[in-house]
């Protein structure tokens, strides 16, 4: 399957997205309170559903792709 240009932006985004999401789970999942404080985990948690939202957003664009393509 070959996926226009636009297409492959939106794969590779949501890929470096996916990363950083895993990355930040794993750091959330560590830190402890007396390295940040409540205001910034809070912020932290917040900004993890944000990306995790936005994740599927993208992956429900890459699926819209992929039934093009059938």
């Amino acid at each position: 399957m070959t996926l226009e240009a636009h297409q492959q932006r939106v794969v590779e985004e949501y890929n470096q997205l996916a990363n950083k999401l895993n990355a930040l789970r794993s750091f959330l999942r560590t830190v402890k309170e007396r390295d940040l404080s409540e205001l910034e985990v809070d912020l932290l948690q917040q900004q993890y559903g944000i990306m995790a939202a936005y994740a599927k957003v993208l992956s429900e664009r890459i699926e819209l792709f992929m039934k093009d393509e059938e």
